[in-house]
């Protein structure tokens, strides 16, 4: 009947169902999903579904994806980055890092976990973001990056507490205090493992106590001062009270905790247990520094320095493998990244061949869009001219006749500042080459500068001059701010007409400092008023 069904419904109707017994019948769905060749699906979505739900029925059925999946599934991560749903997107990559993972490819699975971690946090799943953050710690650890790894662990932890996952809280709370064993941060994995293992004695978590008091065992032999006895103690507990069978690992602190005791012999036969339950290089590894620490402890030199450099060599071989498959994926990613360059180069020459057709037709259009605006344009432009120039012929008039007046009146001033300068010159040219000279010349000059000081018609006229040059400054002065008094006055048309601060200061009998403040005064309430012409009375105090 799943085969009758796979021939004669179409593929989309194939995919719904597969996905519709994904859940109770994966199976089944399997069976549905293998029948379909994806080969001869079109669109492209459909493929790309296609390729998701068997990797989760695979998944489902195995425990595992095969690595055969891992091409197909980037293909429907890529799809489903520009087109798809923040789920589908989620369930894509995070599937890939996986497999990438267990390929050794760590640096395209990071990739594919945080572009997950992108999608888990748009869906504001916090059980999603847990995994796909404690998938990325397992990676950067296999890469040797254990902060950043560290990070990630207790990211990891604060999502499953928020999304209440309690096993998994603890599972997770568990690895991050191996982390802090692991930077030798003892004190504070110790207080961590206290927390784990009183929550997983209390929820019944048999797992989660056996694989705590193994971590907590090996921290106390590597703490200061050492605690070979409370490590015995809790991995007895482990064999004993939770019926666990321990492992070569265990057997090899068993095995140190003796030494660290001075029983040689005890420490041996736990080491001959550990050595026969050895079923991994790391395991072998992890035996032969227990060996060298028991054998250092008695005094077995040249059995120590053996186990030590085999550790060694194995540490050496560990780095040389993981350099080779960096390189090796590093050049894949090159070569892959050629390719993807070649086929963007492809699309963007097709594009810009489009493009240049599209920029012709609108350079086209533009350009008669823009003689016929010109044309336009010519004629409203002569029109305009034309009312112009009758008005610049109005304003020339009026200038003229603003043009004679000031010239009347710069005529006037220029009469009375030079009255001065006659009877300086007079005095000049009679006393030339006697004593009264200097005597007659001081005269003068105090004269004319009692005159400014005193003299109202002097000072009118100045102010005379000041309004003929100024635009009638010091009238619009005494109109704006009426409230001046007349020194404010004085001053103004004296900083007006450009007398210099020491002449100013003399003119008006007054220190130059307090020639000074007053400018600055003045200037600052001409600012705050509201005059109209504030703008041409502050410029010229400038």
């Amino acid at each position: 009947m799943v085969a009758l069904s796979a021939c004669t419904a179409g593929p989309k109707a194939t995919l719904r169902k597969a996905e519709a017994l994904l859940q109770e019948a994966p199976d089944s769905s399997l069976v549905l999903l293998e029948g379909i060749d994806a080969a001869r699906l079109h669109p492209r979505g459909l493929r790309a579904e296609q390729a998701l739900l068997l990797v989760r029925a695979q998944e489902a059925c195995y425990g595992f994806v095969p690595t055969e999946e891992t091409e197909a599934l980037a293909a429907a991560a890529d799809y489903f980055e520009t087109r798809g749903s923040a789920q589908q997107r989620l369930d894509a990559w995070y599937r890939l890092g996986r497999l990438q993972s267990s390929e050794g490819a760590l640096y395209r699975a990071v990739v594919s976990f945080e572009k997950a971690l992108a999608a888990a946090q748009e869906l504001q799943d916090d059980g999603a973001t847990g995994e796909v953050r404690r998938e990325l710690a397992y990676n950067y650890n296999a890469s040797l990056q254990h902060l950043a790894a560290a990070r990630e662990l207790y990211a990891s932890w604060q999502a499953f507490e928020r999304a209440g996952r309690e096993d998994e809280s603890r599972r997770t709370l568990l690895e991050y205090a191996q982390a802090w064993y692991n930077f030798e941060r003892y004190d504070e994995a110790e207080q961590i493992f206290r927390t784990v293992l009183q929550e997983a004695a209390e929820a019944a978590d048999t797992l989660t106590q056996v694989r705590c008091l193994q971590s907590y065992a090996a921290l106390s032999l590597e703490k200061t001062p050492p605690e070979p006895g409370n490590a015995r103690e809790m991995l007895f507990r482990v064999r004993d009270s939770l019926n666990y069978p321990l492992n070569s690992a265990d057997w090899g602190v068993l095995a140190y905790a003796a030494a660290l005791q001075g029983q040689d012999a005890e420490a041996r036969r736990c080491l001959a247990r550990s050595r026969a339950r050895v079923e991994t290089g790391a395991d072998l590894n992890r035996f032969r520094f227990r060996q060298y620490q028991v054998a250092a402890r008695a005094g077995r030199d040249a059995e120590a320095l053996h186990a030590l450099e085999q550790v060694t060599a194995y540490g050496n071989a560990e780095d040389l493998t993981a350099l080779q498959s960096a390189v090796s994926f590093a050049r894949e990613d090159y070569l892959q990244g050629r390719r993807e360059l070649s086929e963007e180069r492809l699309r963007t020459s097709r594009m810009g061949i489009w493009a240049l057709l599209m920029l012709l037709i609108g350079v086209a259009s533009t350009l008669l869009w823009y003689l016929r605006a010109r044309r336009i344009a010519a004629e409203m432009a002569l029109s305009e001219e034309r009312a112009e120039t009758e008005r610049y012929i109005g304003i020339a008039e009026e200038l003229q006749d603003r043009l004679a007046t000031t010239s009347r009146r710069l005529r006037d001033t220029a009469a009375g500042k030079n009255e001065v300068l006659e009877r300086l010159c007079e005095q000049y040219y009679v006393f030339e080459g006697t004593d009264k000279l200097q005597k007659n010349l001081l005269k003068e000059v105090k004269l004319a500068v009692e005159g400014l000081r005193e003299d109202p018609k002097v000072l009118a006229r100045l102010e005379q001059a000041v309004d003929a040059a100024r635009d009638g400054a010091a009238s619009k002065l005494r109109a704006q701010l009426p409230n001046c008094k007349p020194e404010d006055v004085k001053l103004f048309v004296l900083a007006a007409s450009g007398f210099s601060r020491t002449a100013m200061a003399t003119l008006m009998d007054k220190e130059k400092g307090v020639v000074n403040n007053r400018l600055w005064r003045l200037k600052g309430r001409i600012e705050e008023s509201s005059a109209p012409d504030r703008e041409l009375l502050r410029a010229c105090l400038e």
